[in-house]
């Protein structure tokens, strides 16, 4: 499995993860999305980019995960969102709580990057 961070949400960033699906011999392809891109282009524009790759890459299976680093609320907001991967690495006891409410949304919580 290749892992590829972004480091932007530019239009170059968008046209680097067109090019990193396309050249991968690999089926499956994971994104880590740090904070401070999630949080400055937020879950709808994630979501909108993320939807877009998959239609042109139906045979890949592309994970794209976010970080929302210690931030609960940006936990809850992106899994209400539809956000399904989400890295959180805030106190154990809120990441719990967190991973609760994520299984109810079919989606995965992990605290640190894959």
């Amino acid at each position: 499995m290749t892992t590829f961070y972004i480091p932007d949400s530019g239009s170059k960033t968008l046209d680097r993860l067109h090019r990193t699906i396309a050249q991968s011999a690999e089926e499956e392809i994971q994104f880590i999305c740090p904070v401070e891109i999630f949080a400055a282009s937020g879950p709808a524009y994630w979501l909108v980019k993320e939807k877009e790759l998959r239609a042109l890459f139906p045979h890949k299976r592309l994970i794209f995960w976010y970080d929302v680093g210690d931030k609960g609320g940006y936990a809850l907001g992106a899994l209400r969102m539809g956000i399904r991967h989400v890295i959180f690495t805030g106190s154990e006891k809120t990441f719990r709580k967190i991973k609760d409410i994520a299984q109810q949304y079919h989606a995965t919580i992990i605290p640190a990057p894959p």
